[in-house]
């Protein structure tokens, strides 16, 4: 097969799997209209109305909004634009965002797992991840998930292909940074894709490429917000408040989430440190710190119960229970995929991949856990796992069988 051809048919799937994808998740959004993410309407959608009225991220002190960084509400600005251009709604401009979002993580996570195991192989991925009722869910409400994944993906996916070339490890350091600036639990991604190449023995100016041009992605936004509020922030100040949300989720009043019942020591810990952040709020981290360290044993169970609702959780805590045993199949399905690719049952290049993705993985579940533990936080890392199930059906010996059959058969293409 000559390589033209072999571009030709790379870029015809993921035109398919695009577009499957797209119809799927906008159908799925216009369909789940009415959910609505809360960071959405509080923080993201207002401050890319203030954009567009000329605010600069700036509020009524002149000081920047630094709760979140400023690439999903750039976006968000773009988009509402453009449905005012269109005389469309912003709901319905948001959801066709998302949409296309999801549709073009489909298609990197298919590039990621052909890399691998080749195209054809590679569509039980971006079948599964186009099929995944949670990633179709995040399609409506404005959640950020849809518009963070095709930058981590894409990172990833340009990592694997550096040994091709320095530039694909700057520019996997690119997407890095664009992640980070629209979702800031990703500023350890560069660090991990830098030591994953230096550890393949890619050597570490590629690393180094890599680092410094996610550095000098989010290095504007860094000086922006010094020079102006006279701090220096890393890319958010949400970092302690989305803490003690996540060690105060089950007392917290709400009228939108279910009662969730935890063990007594675990529900009394968690009064304890709410009661202690409303009395000392100059110190919240301290309050958290020091009743954790209090009590021990009830701080473990929280972190291990914490660490399993990652997997599994709702932000309304409705649905839990069926949540529970979908993400049980399918991450069942991924542990069984990855034993294969342990036992040398996959390509040669499928063990780095897997030892790429476990990394990231770890890395979500741990930033997940110290903040609300809910599976939405852990979609990223869903979508890579998927990448591994091609190792389901793949056998070396099939796969030799064919190389070889195509080697000698008179009609093959020179490569």
């Amino acid at each position: 097969m000559t390589h033209g051809h072999s571009r030709r048919s790379t870029r015809g799937w993921s035109l398919a799997v695009f577009v499957g994808t797209l119809l799927l998740a906008s159908a799925a959004g216009l369909i789940l209209s009415d959910q609505v993410s809360t960071d959405y309407a509080r923080y993201y959608a207002p401050r890319a109305r203030e954009i567009l009225a000329g605010s600069a991220l700036r509020d009524e002190n002149g000081l920047i909004h630094a709760r979140y960084p400023p690439g999903y509400p750039l976006m968000l600005a773009g988009g509402f634009a453009l449905a005012d251009a269109l005389g469309l709604t912003e709901r319905v401009m948001v959801t066709f965002a998302a949409a296309t979002g999801l549709a073009i993580s489909a298609a990197i996570l298919h590039q990621i797992a052909a890399h691998i195991f080749g195209l054809g192989p590679a569509l039980l991925t971006a079948a599964v991840w186009s099929t995944y009722p949670f990633a179709l869910w995040s399609a409506a409400g404005g959640q950020i998930e849809a518009f963070y994944m095709p930058f981590l993906f894409g990172a990833v996916c340009a990592a694997l292909r550096a040994s091709e070339s320095g530039q694909r490890a700057a520019f996997a350091g690119v997407l890095a940074g664009l992640a980070m600036l629209i979702r800031p639990s990703a500023l350890g991604i560069s660090l991990i894709l830098g030591f994953w190449l230096t550890v393949r023995g890619r050597g570490w100016r590629r690393a180094a490429a890599l680092l410094t041009a996610s550095g000098l992605m989010i290095l504007p936004w860094l000086v922006y917000v010094y020079t102006t509020n006279g701090a220096l922030i890393p890319l958010s100040t949400g970092g302690v408040p989305s803490i003690i949300d996540g060690v105060t989720f089950a007392v917290r009043d709400s009228s939108v989430r279910e009662q969730v019942t935890l063990p007594d020591g675990v529900m009394r810990l968690q009064t304890r440190i709410l009661e202690g952040v409303r009395a000392q709020i100059d110190a919240p981290l301290r309050v958290v710190i020091t009743e954790l360290s209090a009590d021990p044993a009830s701080a473990l169970q929280l972190i291990a119960i914490k660490a399993a609702r990652a997997w599994y959780a709702t932000d309304s805590r409705r649905f839990e229970t069926a949540s529970l045993f979908a993400q049980i199949a399918y991450l069942g399905m991924s542990g069984w995929a990855a034993a294969r690719i342990l036992r040398r049952h996959t390509p040669d290049g499928a063990r780095p991949l897997l030892a790429l993705i476990l990394l990231i993985v770890a890395y979500h579940w741990l930033t997940t856990t110290a903040v609300l533990s809910i599976l939405r936080y852990m979609l990223p890392a869903m979508g890579l796992l998927f990448c591994l199930l091609p190792a389901l059906f793949y056998s070396r010996n099939r796969a030799r069988s064919a190389a070889i059959s195509a080697s000698v058969s008179p009609t093959a293409s020179v490569r």
